[in-house]
């Protein structure tokens, strides 16, 4: 009996024994295989971790590929790389494009939207791919990386608005070695500011060549006037008016453009007053004819009255791009009789109906019977670039009255020979 317990004994023993080796074997293994898994994933992604490109193919080396190349990205962001070059708009603005492209901030935002976890294959270990992901400086510091990426887009986009604001202006400049000519005060005053900004060497000039300019004086064109018959121009008179501008080399611009006069060799305005439906009869035909601008100055409180535009014939004038709307009040005052308040009611008001219709900024007015004052020149520079009065002469370019700029009246009685005489 007491031999057979002995036997059990060692029995047990030996099982315990070969238990105990049999697991040591089997962790030893598991052991030997996770580390070489780990091992594995390590040089696996080895150029990933040392900062290099990878050419092999699966996801998540792609994946990682990305982030080194964005990684570089990062490291060439330097706001002075970009040089504004005026003498070359088009290269500027060429580079801008290409540079926003690359540092688009959506390139970012697929390397923080990536699902790793669900990229991560049986083959290599998970713990050691998110450790690695985890450790690299982009993936820790992305939130600073973002801003430091919008910031120098939104760099690239200051740079590329003023560009385009030079290419679109160049006409009223001229670079002459480190000199630039400007050719109205608006773009001078632009270009000092830019001077100081961008650390130009240049010298700035204002050379705006001196011209006068005759502001024409029309109230309707009808052949059987209803009103006060000097000023109807009768149809005929006023297209061959029209066509001895044409034919002398004269270039009709907008009240709006008159600092941009000194641009041409014989600028002319041709102004309307009033809002006569007889102007878009048959005026705005004859303009159309010769492709002439002019600025047709309407009283807001009138559109629509029996010898009045409508607001179709308004829209139809003002989206030609031949006609510019401007202001002649809201109901046609004596404006050097009413006191401030009804002075600002009429300019406001007009103001916001001729907007509301043509849907464009109007920007100038002319005085109804070109009656003024001071109070009127301080509201119209309230609401208004320019002022039209019916002060008789011509403009100067050099010297322009911006609130009260003089005109030349075309009455019906003149002839050809007359309408020459004016200008």
């Amino acid at each position: 009996m007491k031999k057979k317990w002995w036997i059990l004994i060692i029995l047990v023993l030996v099982l315990a024994i070969t238990a105990l080796v049999t697991s040591s074997l089997i962790k030893n293994r598991e052991n030997k295989e996770y580390e070489d898994k780990v091992n594995y994933t390590i040089n696996k992604y080895k150029a990933f971790i040392n900062n290099e490109i990878s050419n092999d193919s699966d996801a998540i080396t792609g994946y990682f590929n990305k982030i080194i190349t964005e990684k570089a990205k990062q490291e060439e962001i330097n706001e002075n790389k970009i040089v504004l070059d005026i003498n070359n708009i088009d290269n500027t603005l060429n580079t801008i494009e290409e540079e926003i492209e690359k540092y688009d901030i959506k390139y970012l935002e697929e390397i923080t939207n990536y699902d790793l976890d669900e990229a991560i294959t049986n083959d290599v270990d998970k713990d050691t791919v998110l450790n690695i992901y985890q450790n690299d400086e982009l993936i820790q510091n992305i939130s600073e990386e973002e801003k430091k990426r919008s910031d120098y887009l939104k760099h690239l986009e200051e740079i590329k608005n003023t560009s385009k604001y030079l290419k679109d202006n160049s006409k009223y400049y001229e670079v002459k070695n480190n000199t630039i000519a400007c050719k109205n005060k608006e773009i001078y005053n632009a270009l000092e500011d830019l001077l100081k900004e961008y650390n130009w060497d240049y010298t700035l000039n204002l050379e705006i060549a001196k011209k006068e300019i005759p502001i024409l004086c029309y109230h309707g064109v009808l052949d059987n006037p209803w009103g006060a018959a000097t000023l109807f121009v009768k149809v005929e008179e006023f297209d061959k008016q029209m066509k001895y501008l044409n034919d002398n080399g004269y270039t009709p611009i907008f009240v709006s453009e008159i600092e941009d006069a000194g641009l041409y060799e014989k600028p002319i305005i041709i102004t309307f007053d009033d809002g006569y439906s007889d102007v878009y009869n048959y005026a705005y035909p004859i303009l159309q004819k010769y492709n002439f601008k002019s600025t047709f100055f309407v009283v807001s409180g009138f559109i629509g009255g029996d010898v009045y535009i409508n607001q179709d014939m308004l829209k139809e004038m003002s989206n030609s791009g031949l006609i510019e709307i401007g202001s002649h009040t809201a109901s046609h005052p004596k404006l050097n009789t009413l006191d401030k308040k009804g002075i600002e009611y009429e300019f406001k008001n007009s103001k916001e109906v001729l907007e509301s219709i043509i849907k464009k900024d109007i920007t100038t007015i002319a005085y109804p019977s070109g009656l003024y004052n001071q109070d009127v020149l301080d509201m119209a520079q309230k609401y208004y670039d320019y002022g039209v009065s019916t002060d008789w002469g011509k403009e100067n370019s050099i010297n322009i009255n911006k609130y009260s700029l003089k005109r030349l009246y075309v009455y019906r009685e003149y002839d050809l020979e007359q309408f020459k005489y004016l200008l």
